[in-house]
């Protein structure tokens, strides 16, 4: 019976040396987030940044999102407004 109970023992011991978990990875930079599939016809105009930093004015959020968009504010960009 002991001799049971040592085996046994022994092959628990074993199996957790084997089971031990890995470090953990690092993980990736996120990325930007995926621009939307479908954005709403919804007119609130918004000021973003292109990929060249040039300031542009989108029809909403989404769609600036959509076109790569970087930084955006609310309102039309300052150098595009007309008195």
């Amino acid at each position: 019976m002991l001799r049971i109970l040592v085996a046994s023992a022994a092959i628990c011991m074993a199996g957790g040396a084997l089971a031990q978990e890995r470090p953990e990875r690092p993980r990736p930079i996120q990325a930007a987030p995926k621009p939307p599939a479908a954005c709403p016809t919804i007119h609130r105009p918004v000021c973003g940044w292109d990929k060249n930093g040039k300031e542009l004015n989108y029809d909403n959020e989404c769609l600036a999102r959509a076109a790569g968009a970087v930084r955006t504010y609310s309102g039309l960009c300052i150098a595009d407004i007309t008195f």
